[in-house]
């Protein structure tokens, strides 16, 4: 029987120990990391193993999972030879979500069993496979979920929880998506008869958004700030007020995030907010429930130690009041300035937060160049296997077909950035995941 092995350099070690006695047994091991060296690409070496391979046996590890190559080489296994694949768990690494249907075994670590217990699955893999270890989607979420909560439950204990808040956070409580602000801002711009909606400028805007906002900044001059507020929270209902300030729809979503956000005596509490928003949603529900909160949006504030910072790394334009230098990031040259300026405050404050806190992304996408040249920066300068920040993220609206493989580039895109995955099926389940982390 010829095995394909598929591991990382980091426990290259243990695992040549596994493949020694493999090979005593009479079996033929080879991997993709020998036979690389001098060929085209990592592509052709990889099927034209799985090509001659019989099964191919997996050690998914801390490092493992930390791994672009190793993590290309198992995607490209569990994509075309799902039923041929045995992995190997060791401690408390998370499996991989495109790893459903197949077979796995976990172990506390590299124990000398293993090759063992691996000559004994090999010999009886079909009839295993209708036994037992055969893991399933669900299983697979169920315990990574878990996990990922235990951790974020710990850095809130440790107040070593930061939050990074995106658009779906303001969308859920009445503020515009950053296309309808768009478009609304647009309309007034050109103050035609003809009002634009999403539907019929998708075709006619330009493909990035940022011309767009460059385009308006440019048009509105002066008044693209108080343009840009009044759009801002334009959606939302007239007829309630407290203290001034519109009511934002109090959604379960919002709800459980000021409940996250609440200070809890000898449970531990957030350290800080970090937001791309330029609304004041947060800061306003906070004081609305007497939770006390400081917006910090320019370079040289002092955070006071007695509140909840939320850093607006975008800028800050609040509902009542008005502030000298609001400092939006809305146009192209904004986002140059940011990305080229490794030590503006909004920068550093970003890194120092990625690199020392552990964190939770709510609301985002995370195609943002700023952000992932950030995020990268902060894996690269940890030394630690684990990746230690989260991100949830809905599964993709399409066929089974290309779900799987969407789900797999975009979990490995995010590894690379130092993100895990909460996949979830319905953005309904973001409050249930808040509420017991904050338990």
């Amino acid at each position: 029987m010829k095995i394909f092995v598929s591991y990382s350099s980091k426990d290259s070690g243990d695992v040549e120990k596994i493949v020694t006695q493999l090979e005593r047994a009479g079996y033929f091991v080879c991997n993709a990391s020998h036979e690389f060296l001098g060929a085209p690409n990592l592509a052709t070496v990889i099927n034209q193993g799985l090509d001659e391979a019989d099964i191919v046996l997996a050690f998914i590890t801390d490092s493992y999972n930390n791994s672009s190559y190793a993590s290309v080489e198992f995607s490209a296994v569990s994509l075309r030879l799902p039923k041929r694949l045995l992995a190997i768990v060791i401690g408390d690494a998370k499996i991989p979500s495109f790893m459903s249907g197949i077979l796995y075994k976990r172990y506390d670590d590299f124990v000398s069993s293993i090759a063992e217990d691996i000559i004994f699955l090999l010999n009886n893999i079909d009839s295993e496979k209708k036994i037992h270890s055969v893991v399933s989607e669900q299983e697979i979420k169920l315990e990574n979920e878990n996990k990922y909560i235990n951790d974020l439950k710990n850095a809130l204990h440790n107040n070593r929880l930061t939050l990074v808040c995106g658009a779906g956070i303001s969308i859920s409580a009445g503020i515009p998506s950053w296309n309808t602000l768009l478009l609304s801002m647009l309309n007034k711009c050109v103050n035609t008869q003809y009002q634009f909606n999403v539907e019929s400028a998708q075709n006619a805007l330009p493909t990035s958004n940022i011309i767009l906002g460059k385009y308006l900044k440019l048009m509105l001059g002066n008044e693209f700030e108080s343009t840009l507020k009044e759009c801002l929270y334009d959606q939302l209902g007239e007829d309630q007020t407290y203290y001034g300030k519109k009511v934002y729809k109090e959604t379960p979503l919002i709800h459980e995030l000021i409940n996250l956000l609440r200070p809890k005596r000898n449970s531990g509490s957030v350290e800080s907010v970090i937001t791309f928003n330029f609304d004041s949603l947060i800061e306003d529900t906070l004081d609305k429930y007497g939770i006390e909160n400081q917006a910090i949006y320019d370079e040289g504030m002092i955070v006071d130690s007695r509140y909840i910072p939320i850093y607006h790394v975008h800028g800050y334009l609040p509902q009542t009041g008005e502030i000298k230098a609001p400092n939006i990031v809305f146009s192209e040259e904004a986002y140059h300035t940011q990305f080229i300026d490794p030590y503006s405050w909004s920068n550093l404050v970003q890194l120092y937060k990625y690199m020392e806190n552990t964190c939770l992304l709510l609301g985002l996408s995370i195609t943002d160049p700023n952000l992932r040249r950030l995020l990268d920066i902060s894996k690269r300068k940890n030394s630690s296997t684990k990746l230690r920040h989260y991100i949830i993220k809905k599964k993709p609206d399409i066929s089974d077909d290309f779900m799987k493989t969407q789900m797999l580039l975009e979990e490995q895109d995010a590894n690379s950035l130092g993100l895990n995955v909460f996949w979830i099926d319905d953005f309904e389940e973001i409050p249930n995941i808040l509420d017991r982390i904050g338990k």
